[in-house]
């Protein structure tokens, strides 16, 4: 690897530790209780790592005064973090903590930096990995309210992305924006109805099945224990737990039976007691975020006269909350905001695209065209 290569991945990882320490600093303003406290000691932390990369720089010859930290990025985080609250927040640091393990584990596997450097690398990625358990340890807090976030977001794209391609195509079909609205708004409410009510069934049906599976734990770690024990003696030696080791747990859970039914559930079901979801908060949060998506379409044809502009501005009020919900899902489930974002504002947009194009067709075989009906009749019935 050639030096500007080098170069460039010292000055990325110094951004992103300059960057972090900086983003620190700012939320622990704006969070309170410990969290605050934390994220001040994460923001030193991350300026210590920071000096790091910038000694490796400067014996490179590079000048690190030159480089400056994003204002727009850092001022987004922040607006980020106000509107959308600390849990998703807390899901963007995490992955920002592991793009750092990442990075830093690709130079020391590369054997990029001298030997002591490596070492002190070394602390910094200890470091980083104890960031992100943290993260990790605060995101456990939210489980709940982020599982109502994904049911909200889901709804809300869902009617987005269906009544904007129920009034594209009508639009194409009728071109009148009164009829297109209402039959906007129509299918809104009918969709929203049968969301909630399929997440009710489906969320409830889910724990119906989990609270089962928790119960049969539980019967067994007290009247079968044995038979447990055996179980997780059989999981845990094949991820290479040593006997030892594995002889003093066993004998530790056959004298506690709450633990002995807690880690049967986690590791040989993978379920939590805690993590099981109310059925009817979801298809509440599915149901009204599911009609408030539908809204957004469909509102300017009841306002705007005019079918094109009407149409133009429900494309566009639609991308913006496409963008904005597609920033969310990115954030809650660890991928890419902005890719994210393209990708529901893509689908979106092509959706309606091909439902105005089947309107427009239907209209043109069918002769069918209620805008400019309406108007011929009214004539009519002035003279």
């Amino acid at each position: 690897m050639d030096v500007q290569e080098r170069i460039r991945i010292y000055l990325e990882a110094y951004m992103d530790e300059a960057f972090s320490s900086r983003l620190y600093a700012k939320l622990s303003n704006i969070t309170g209780g410990e969290l605050s406290k934390r994220l001040d000691e994460l923001s030193k932390i991350e300026a210590s790592h920071a000096r790091f990369w910038r000694e490796i720089l400067e014996e490179q010859g590079f000048k690190v005064e030159d480089v400056k930290i994003s204002r727009i990025k850092l001022t987004l985080y922040l607006l980020g973090a106000r509107i959308l609250g600390t849990p998703l927040i807390i899901k963007l640091l995490e992955a920002g903590e592991i793009a750092a393990i990442s990075l830093y584990s690709k130079i020391l596997k590369e054997g990029l930096l001298s030997e002591d450097k490596s070492v002190a690398l070394r602390s910094v990625l200890e470091d980083e990995l104890l960031h992100e358990s943290l993260f990790r340890k605060e995101e456990e807090k939210f489980k709940g309210f982020l599982n109502h976030v994904r049911d909200a977001v889901l709804g809300m794209s869902d009617g987005l992305v269906e009544v904007l391609s129920v009034t594209a195509g009508l639009a194409g079909a009728y071109g009148d924006p009164l009829h297109t609205a209402l039959g906007g708004l129509i299918v809104g409410f009918g969709g929203a109805t049968s969301m909630a009510i399929g997440s009710y069934v489906s969320i409830k049906s889910q724990k119906e099945i989990k609270e089962g599976q928790i119960e049969k734990i539980r019967m067994e770690s007290m009247v079968a224990k044995e038979h447990r024990l055996r179980r997780i003696s059989e999981i845990l030696a094949r991820r290479g737990l040593r006997s030892r080791t594995l002889s003093l747990l066993l004998k530790d859970l056959s004298e506690n039976e709450d633990a002995l039914a807690e880690i049967s559930l986690r590791e040989d079901l993978g379920l939590s007691e805690e993590v099981l979801e109310d059925p009817k908060r979801s298809a509440a949060y599915t149901g009204v975020f599911y009609i408030i998506g539908a809204l957004v379409p469909t509102v300017p044809y009841l306002f705007i006269r005019d079918m094109n502009i009407g149409l133009l501005t429900s494309l566009f009020l639609t991308a913006l909350m496409l963008g904005t919900t597609g920033v969310i899902i990115g954030i809650s489930a660890g991928l890419s905001p902005l890719k994210k974002a393209l990708e529901m504002i893509f689908s979106g947009l092509s959706a309606a695209a091909i439902t105005f194009g089947v309107g427009r067709l239907a209209s043109s075989l069918l002769g069918v065209e209620l805008g400019k009906n309406l108007s011929k009749s009214h004539k009519f019935h002035k003279v």
